[in-house]
């Protein structure tokens, strides 16, 4: 480990000290002077002297001493010189602001230009680079400021302090993650080879990706409905029979026709009998259609009910879904109850923690004499810690109560699904028994058609067969001596094989119709099972989102555990969970649960000087750290590295001594 220690400080014509000599060997020194007698002024001559900034950073600031007016007083050049011990080598440092005249050519009177810096190394005169370059293979300037300020570590964003703490812990995989704790093993196969961040974007935008399309799948259901055309009453295998039927009445009629073109004038009665036959087809045709017109009634019914069972079979799926989906929500949120019962548990168990720490007795000794305080600072130090401590648990309290009330709201909210999950199997309940019933007076109803069908009379039997066989056998006692011209007979082929295809193209355009519904109910069906993936996909991509959350919360309490270990009086807060579940990055330093924001100035320096320590070790060097208000502390926390304690007593000049 690299050790730094200051043995010496000198400052001259520095901001409002004109001179001062500070010469120890001590790891602990104190200063001692009445308010604005420059003991800051020290802290921000040793950084100037090192980096050319004051003990706040700030590069541009005034170093030359002022006088009443607040003007810089000519002829006066602030001069700095330290002298350190490097792992016992002895180094030191000079570092002057000279003042620069120039009588310019021609001129009787002297001008005054920017002011020069003058460096020394060992009394070596060094240019600015050189210099830099030799302070900076001593110490790294932004280590520096940590090492030596408590308060500096702290007041950087809280990025770059996350980012110095996770270099002191060191690296937690995802797989160390996921094998401390079992309920996270599913999770190693949901990653597919991405990281557990890359895999939480990836699910959030297949989710997004997925509940669009589900959300879309509805009006495309009704599109397809809308493009149903309207049918007759007619069912499409009495349609296709009777198409079947005409087509035999066309080829004949096409046969009739053909004949009567090729045939002499005795084919018109020749002709006459093939009408006849061929309307003793047609009119068995429409006895049949006549007799499944007496069914179309109760296949109408038939139709109805199937309609109503299908419209039940839908909502008994989208209620099944419904019931999988608030039993799913109901899950997460015991899961959300757990954890934060489990915080409130741990908040519990620091209020009982804090309760039971006393007043330290200690405390009314002072620590430079050894001899017992006052009576009236022993009872202001009391009332401070009496303060202190009941603000401690009342921060405590408050925040269980944030807790208590976070897990009223999701009891709360689980009862609520609670109810609607009661509603939803109730109404499956429901569903399920009148998908039943339907089923029950669809098969009544196809029983009756069949029983129907079974009682249909015979075309053989009709008045209508008999007059045309009638007309048959007339024609075939006046075929021997028939004799006539057959243009009338070509005439009516014609015109009854224009009849038929006309009756032909009607039947087969409602025939159409039937294929574009059937087609349609496919699409219906298809984008149903579609939507039935897509939620079950919706629900893998939940268990995943789920995994990942649990994932965080366990990297959190692994992390953070991780990093506090390396801590005495500080803990650090990484992560915040927000009120609707989600979990934020940050970085606040604690103190007995305490944020660093609402410490006291005693309890803020104590916390610096432990985050120095654990930087020391990480870093491995130590550096001069110089402690301001130190008189605000009882038991300033003892460090691996020389301090330099600032405190505000009654002399009117600056005062040293060594602990």
């Amino acid at each position: 480990m690299k050790t730094i220690k200051l043995t010496e400080l000198k400052l001259h014509n520095f901001k409002g000290v004109r001179d001062f000599e500070l010469c120890t060997n001590a790891d602990r020194v104190n200063v001692f002077g009445a308010n604005a007698t420059g003991k800051t002024t020290l802290f921000d001559a040793f950084t100037w002297l090192l980096f050319g900034k004051n003990s706040e950073d700030a590069k541009k600031f005034n170093v030359k001493p002022l006088d009443e007016s607040s003007e810089e007083l000519l002829g006066l050049e602030p001069d700095v010189e330290a002298t350190f011990l490097v792992d016992g080598k002895k180094v030191t440092l000079h570092r002057i602001l000279k003042e620069n005249w120039v009588k310019p050519k021609g001129q009787l009177e002297k001008q005054r230009k920017p002011d020069t810096t003058a460096l020394y190394i060992d009394e070596v005169p060094k240019k600015v680079k050189e210099y830099q370059e030799f302070i900076s293979k001593i110490i790294d300037e932004d280590t520096f400021k940590m090492l030596t300020n408590p308060t500096q570590f702290v007041s950087q964003h809280w990025t770059k302090q996350r980012e110095v703490l996770t270099e002191i812990a060191g690296s937690l995989t995802d797989k160390e993650v996921i094998k401390s704790n079992s309920s996270l093993t599913d999770l190693i196969k949901l990653l597919d080879g991405h990281s557990v961040e890359d895999q939480k974007k990836v699910v959030a935008s297949q989710k997004r990706k997925i509940k669009k399309d589900i959300e879309g799948i509805p009006a495309r259901i009704d599109e397809a409905e809308r493009a149903k055309p309207e049918t007759i009453s007619t069912s499409k295998e009495t349609l296709i029979k009777m198409n079947e039927a005409y087509q035999g009445s066309l080829d004949k009629a096409q046969d009739n026709l053909n004949f009567a073109k090729n045939s002499d004038g005795t084919v018109e009665l020749q002709l006459k009998k093939r009408e006849l036959n061929s309307d003793l087809l047609n009119e068995k045709v429409k006895f049949d259609s006549g007799s499944q017109m007496q069914l179309s009634g109760l296949m109408n019914d038939l139709n109805d009910q199937q309609d109503l069972l299908s419209n039940t079979n839908s909502d008994l799926y989208n209620t099944k879904n419904n019931v999988r989906d608030i039993e799913n929500e109901i899950s997460m949120v015991d899961s959300k109850i757990d954890s934060t019962k489990e915080l409130k548990q741990q908040l519990l168990d620091a209020y009982h923690f804090e309760k039971e720490v006393a007043f330290d007795e200690s405390s009314t000794v002072c620590v430079t004499c050894g001899q017992d305080l006052p009576s009236d600072k022993v009872d202001e130090i009391r009332e401070h810690f009496n303060l202190e401590h009941s603000g401690k648990l009342e921060g405590i309290v408050a925040k269980g109560k944030e807790q208590a009330n976070e897990i009223t709201e999701l009891e709360a909210n689980k009862n609520e699904l609670n109810s609607k999950l009661a509603e939803a199997k109730t109404l499956l309940d429901q569903l399920t028994d009148k998908q039943s019933k339907e089923l029950e007076q669809a098969e009544k109803i196809k029983a009756e058609i069949n029983l129907q069908k079974e009682q249909v009379p015979k075309f053989e039997d009709s008045k209508k067969y008999s007059e045309i066989k009638q007309e048959i056998a007339d024609i075939d006692l006046k075929l021997a001596n028939a004799v006539a011209d057959n243009s009338q007979a070509i005439s009516e082929a014609q015109e009854k094989v224009g009849e038929i295809k006309k009756n032909m193209s009607q039947v087969t355009a409602e025939i159409s119709k039937y294929e574009q519904i059937e087609a349609q109910d496919a699409r219906i069906a298809e984008l149903k099972e579609e939507e039935t993936k897509l939620k079950q996909k919706f629900n893998e991509l939940d268990k995943t989102d789920y995994l990942i959350d649990q994932f965080t919360r366990t990297k959190i309490n692994l992390l953070e555990s991780k990093i506090n270990d390396h801590f005495e009086l500080v803990s650090f807060k990484l992560f915040e969970l927000q009120k609707n579940g989600e979990i934020n990055e940050t970085c606040e330093a604690l103190v007995d649960g305490v944020p660093y924001s609402d410490l006291n100035n005693a309890a803020r320096i104590n916390a610096g000087l432990d985050i120095i320590n654990t930087l020391i070790n990480h870093f491995e060097v130590s550096a001069p750290i110089f402690i301001d208000n130190a008189e605000s502390v009882n038991n300033i926390l003892a460090t691996n590295a020389q301090q330099v304690a600032l405190v505000v007593t009654e002399d009117k000049k600056l005062k040293v001594s060594e602990a």
